[in-house]
């Protein structure tokens, strides 16, 4: 259903005229608006990500596995405080790079509606139109290697976060009491 409105919106926004264009510089905004609104939250991410102590940059599993021994208890919590948020904002950034990813497509339409409006403004000798048309055919196709680059860097800090937990939780699995591991 959505393509077939995706489709009909290029088969209509192909004629020049006031209304196609403000149609089109409409969804324009609104794509920009999105990527914009998730560029903001990647870079609160970002920055959150590196304000914080990671231990897995600061430190190697054998230096963490001392850590361990030296502070058991305290530690133990803490570290599963830590790798449970790491596994978590891992989870929610990847769900990010997905909802960014969906972005792609409205950016793809977005390029090709701009593409027929520009033909026709073509063939109706409409060049202003048509030079400017243009123009928003580049702009469309930059926002879609953009949401693709954002999406990439989702995946990226997520990865990172993975990264984190998956380390910690192999030091807690292998500090576990053997008679855990027995059972």
């Amino acid at each position: 259903m959505i393509s077939l409105s995706l489709n009909a919106t290029v088969t209509h926004a192909s004629q020049c005229n006031h209304d196609n264009w403000q149609t089109l510089l409409e969804r324009q905004l609104s794509t920009e608006k999105h990527y914009n609104q998730y560029t903001l939250e990647f870079n609160q991410a970002l920055f959150r990500y590196q304000s914080q102590t990671l231990l897995s940059t600061h430190f190697t599993e054998k230096q963490i596995i001392k850590l361990w021994d030296k502070y058991k208890d305290r530690f133990n919590v803490q570290l599963n405080n830590h790798m449970n948020t790491a596994y978590l904002t891992a989870e929610v950034l990847l769900k990010r790079a997905d909802a960014v990813s969906a972005k792609q497509e409205d950016a793809q339409s977005l390029k090709r509606a701009w593409q027929s409006l520009a033909k026709h403004c073509e063939v109706s000798r409409l060049f202003l139109q048509y030079q400017s048309a243009l123009l928003h055919v580049q702009g469309s196709q930059s926002l879609v290697k953009d949401i693709n680059t954002l999406s990439e860097k989702f995946r990226q800090l997520s990865l990172r976060y993975r990264n984190e937990a998956t380390i910690l939780d192999g030091v807690r699995q292998e500090k576990q009491p053997t008679q855990d591991v027995l059972n």
